[in-house]
């Protein structure tokens, strides 16, 4: 009896204390409440996004103000300079080997017959020159090529054994019969690089596969063969993939400088 009347006692208190305070809605209900909008955005804006990297481990050669500048100068070609293309091993080192390797000459033909520089040329890696980024923006500046489009191409292989594999429990079988399934795959590479300012202008990729059987004996030359079709096939892709890129810069360029 006594609990009923002490609840009933402290019911009203609790009643008066709730309509003394009611209960406190977010910025952005209030203002979707009484419709205004401006309040609503105000409510939900974000702050800022950082204005550099916080991240110490992101700290390399250029500093800050170096880096601004460098990203909020516009990108454009110039349709007054020399085009090079240059065939590059990993991590773009100059490669030295014979030029056996048909897509250099596809590339400039594809950029000459488009129009889009004052000349494109093969370049020679015999001269004397460091394997690295000196030695690119020395051989840039041989050729009088302010532009290099740096080409490569890698490869890799897949083997497995397939049904014909059985037949090798004789050794004549291991001779005729083709047990061996490979799979090469390899992407072609051209990237466009302003030796005079350093920046990479952009990068094109083909990708290519094929996949054959053959005896063990015979698969690295079927391989090798392989990796001759994709790049024969594919090269020509390429060559119009870059053209493809050069336009649409030149053409982002155009109307960003109509721009007000």
């Amino acid at each position: 009896m006594s609990r009923l009347v002490l609840t009933f006692a402290v019911l009203p208190v609790l009643l008066s204390c709730a309509a003394a305070s009611p209960l406190r809605m977010s910025p952005l209900a209030e203002a979707l409440r009484f419709g205004s909008s401006e309040a609503a955005e105000q409510a939900v804006t974000s702050p800022p996004p950082p204005s550099r990297s916080p991240f110490a481990r992101d700290a390399f050669a250029l500093s800050e103000p170096e880096l601004e500048r460098l990203l909020a100068h516009p990108l454009a070609l110039d349709p007054k300079a020399r085009v090079g293309v240059v065939r590059v091993t990993e991590r773009y080192g100059v490669e030295e080997g014979i030029p056996l390797d048909a897509a250099p000459r596809i590339l400039v033909e594809a950029l000459d017959a488009a129009g889009l520089s004052a000349g494109v040329t093969e370049v020679s890696t015999d001269w004397p020159a460091d394997r690295g980024l000196p030695g690119l923006r020395e051989l840039s500046a041989r050729y009088r090529a302010r532009y290099l489009l740096l080409y490569r191409h890698r490869f890799v292989e897949k083997l497995r054994p397939n049904a014909w594999a059985a037949g090798y429990a004789t050794l004549v079988g291991a001779f005729v019969l083709p047990g061996t399934t490979y799979q090469a795959e390899g992407v072609l590479e051209a990237t466009l690089f302003d030796a005079l300012t350093g920046s990479v202008v952009f990068t094109a990729h083909e990708r290519a596969s094929a996949e054959g059987v053959a005896t063990p004996l015979h698969v690295p030359v079927a391989v090798a063969l392989a990796q001759r079709t994709l790049l024969a096939q594919s090269a020509p892709k390429l060559a119009d993939a870059v053209v493809l890129a050069w336009r649409r810069l030149t053409a982002r360029a155009t109307e960003l400088s109509a721009l007000p």
